[in-house]
């Protein structure tokens, strides 16, 4: 029923030409893939590599058409609001979750005209997907699958922070409501949660040290052009 809700809102994505914000992840992604290289290296990336190696993945998979990456994009919201229903239904009855799965996917294709194709539309997966896997932690009595969710849920952050680096504040969210930090055994949770959250790092992070000059190349594209073009401001 879910699948079926958003079949219904969601293939309206197909009709939107690109934001020019997307049109610039597209242009990195595709020199990405030209290069089969490295973000920051083999391409200038003003931000976290996530949206620009999401793109380079549609083009791989989907081709260089605006219709390929919508056809990926398609599936990602799909994904998405699949995602939505299960963690909703931690709490909530059918009905009202599928109501929320019915206005994400509204606000998603009729909400702010650069919404669409955005960071913060690809951020929400990992985001839903981290606090179900917190969730499950919590809910567990078993030690072994409460920290590989804290694992995996700390990966799914730094996926999401990866896409966009302000959403690793969110991972703080779910340990302060779920788990008492004033207690020693939380602690030991938020340093299981951490290392999912850097390994989400690694496939990165690993290359670019391996690389002359590229985690100064990270460096200069990702802090230093962001604090000279918007740091005044």
């Amino acid at each position: 029923p879910t699948r079926r809700s958003s079949d219904l809102v969601l293939p309206a994505i197909f009709l939107f030409p690109f934001h020019p914000d997307v049109d610039t992840y597209h242009s990195m992604g595709f020199k990405l893939y030209q290069t089969h290289g490295l973000p920051y290296v083999n391409s200038f990336v003003a931000n976290f590599p996530g949206m620009p190696l999401l793109h380079e993945f549609a083009i791989a998979v989907f081709g260089n058409t605006v219709f390929g990456f919508r056809l990926f994009e398609y599936i990602w919201q799909v994904a998405t609001v699949i995602a939505l229903y299960c963690v909703v239904r931690f709490w909530l009855s059918e009905a009202p979750a599928l109501l929320g799965c019915l206005l994400y996917a509204l606000y998603y294709v009729f909400g702010p005209e650069q919404f669409i194709g955005q960071p913060e539309g690809f951020v929400m997966l990992p985001l839903i997907l981290g606090i179900g896997a917190m969730v499950v932690a919590y809910r567990s009595p078993r030690l072994l699958r409460i920290n590989s969710a804290l694992v995996l849920g700390g990966a799914c952050y730094g996926v999401a922070t990866l896409i966009r680096p302000t959403y690793a504040l969110m991972m703080v969210l779910p340990m302060i409501f779920l788990f008492d930090l004033r207690k020693r055994p939380s602690w030991i949770k938020y340093a299981v949660v951490s290392i999912g959250f850097l390994l989400a790092f690694v496939p990165i992070l690993v290359p670019l040290a391996l690389t002359p000059n590229g985690l100064h190349e990270a460096y200069l594209d990702a802090i230093l052009y962001n604090l000279d073009v918007y740091g005044p401001t």
